[in-house]
């Protein structure tokens, strides 16, 4: 799948919602609910939407990231942000340096939150006075769904939001927490406890249908039982130029 959302976003599962979609789709027509407790750029939930868009389906996105929060929810209950937002960058662009672009990323309020996320998309005409953004916001595919879908957001830690619909029976959980061994420092919190908790409980006596999508690595090994579960393992190479692979796995409950 094409990139959806407003700006690259690290870790995102657009190259495997086919794969994901594939290993639910049995049970598609039970559910009524998608959660998303480590939602991010909501690759799944959109996938999920696009084939699904004549079925009033409830999708739940979360995260801990206060600002993809807000920009979501801004968004949603005001789209004309996007116009507005746009405008704004287009008409201080003309006056900008790297010094007084790298003070407002700096500021990690939500104009530095979106323009140190948008970086790598504008950056040719970044400095350039004749340059313009071109609406980048608003062309995003993922504008559809956030005005048109049934959506609710919230911010909270993921944990919780998974331990309060694990006997939801008509609930699809799809979970992506943060990487554990590799780079995570585009996390504002690593929210590791969501390993724990694997490893601690039974994830097939969820009444809820669970799809996990992580990187395979000595603790998921300890976790998983590879030759009893419900595994699929595939490789990974990120996208964002530094040639890394590694092997990623699904888990389903069911």
């Amino acid at each position: 799948m094409k990139n959806h959302f407003f700006f690259g976003y690290f870790g995102n599962k657009r190259n495997e919602v086919e794969k994901l979609y594939e290993t639910i789709e049995p049970v598609l027509d039970e559910i009524d609910t998608v959660i998303e407790p480590y939602c991010g750029s909501f690759a799944f939930s959109y996938y999920v939407w696009t084939l699904n868009k004549e079925r009033n389906l409830k999708y739940i996105l979360n995260d801990i990231d206060e600002n993809l929060i807000m920009l979501i929810r801004t968004v949603i209950e005001n789209p004309d942000f996007l116009n507005e937002i746009n405008d704004e960058i287009n008409e201080f662009k003309t006056n900008w340096t790297k010094t007084t672009y790298d003070e407002i990323v700096k500021k990690r309020d939500f104009k530095g939150y979106l323009l140190g996320h948008m970086y790598y998309r504008i950056r040719p005409n970044l400095f350039n006075i004749n340059g313009c953004i071109d609406k980048i916001l608003m062309n995003a595919p993922v504008v559809d769904f956030l005005l048109n879908a049934n959506i609710e957001v919230r911010n909270e830690e993921g944990l919780n939001l998974l331990i309060s619909n694990i006997n939801n029976h008509n609930a699809l959980i799809f979970l992506d927490p943060p990487y554990i061994l590799s780079d995570n420092t585009m996390y504002k919190s690593s929210s590791d406890n969501i390993y724990s908790y694997f490893a601690k409980n039974d994830l097939k006596k969820f009444e809820s249908k669970l799809l996990i999508c992580i990187e395979k690595n000595f603790i998921t090994d300890l976790i998983f039982d590879n030759e009893n579960d419900n595994i699929i393992t595939y490789d990974k190479k990120y996208a964002n130029g530094n040639k890394k692979r590694t092997i990623h796995l699904i888990y389903f409950n069911q």
